[in-house]
């Protein structure tokens, strides 16, 4: 509707302008008359602006986020000449049938579901990781420095080895490099805004 008034105040202005500079001579019309005419000429071609404007069709974003438009799986719209001739041919998109937007929400609902069950199992890891101390055990030199120094990976192998808990090492967060014994807490990203701590112990390697 209020495309619809935007076009008719546009045209109607362009009728008005076109009968005061001599248009109102096409017409057998007098007085207000004239006025008239082009209200109505006005209304009509606002009619026929609309309905070409309307050839737009939803589609469905498939393959990547359309930047400034939408993300995967959203329905967005666009102008048909843009759907036909870009996103179909570069199959980003698919017209939005009845059994696409019910495919859609199927495939945003197991999304959901499998992102609730991924979250689930990284807060379940973060909690066992209280009760999980890794125990490491290294050579060093005077004053207890090492030679070299523990890394992520050493810990994620430690983390699955004593206690079967499967986090890869680029999930683990070193600050710094651990190059001395003692007691550290490293941070573990699990996913999904889901942190948890690993206790570290490094000790002299018998």
């Amino acid at each position: 509707m209020k495309a619809f008034l935007k076009a008719y105040a546009v045209c109607l202005i362009l009728m008005e302008v076109f009968i005061f500079f001599g248009g109102w001579m096409l017409f057998d019309l007098r007085g207000t008359g004239i006025y008239r005419a082009g209200a109505v000429i006005a209304l009509i071609l606002a009619i026929a602006v609309c309905a070409w404007s309307s050839t737009a069709q939803k589609v469905e974003a498939l393959e990547a986020e359309l930047k400034g438009q939408g993300k995967k799986g959203e329905m967005i719209e666009v102008s048909e000449g843009y759907g036909r001739n870009f996103l179909l041919p570069r199959k980003l998109a698919v017209p939005a049938t009845a059994d696409a937007i019910n495919t859609m929400n199927l495939k945003e609902k197991a999304r959901k579901a499998e992102e609730a069950r991924l979250k689930a199992e990284a807060q379940e890891i973060a909690g066992k990781l209280q009760n999980c101390p890794v125990k490491l055990s290294a050579k060093a030199g005077n004053g207890g420095k090492l030679f070299g120094a523990v890394t992520n990976k050493e810990i994620s192998e430690g983390l699955k080895a004593q206690y079967g808990v499967d986090i890869p090492k680029q999930k683990i967060v070193l600050d710094e490099p651990i190059k001395a014994y003692g007691s550290y807490q490293v941070k573990a990203k699990l996913g999904f805004e889901v942190s948890g701590t690993v206790y570290v112990t490094v000790c002299e390697e018998k």
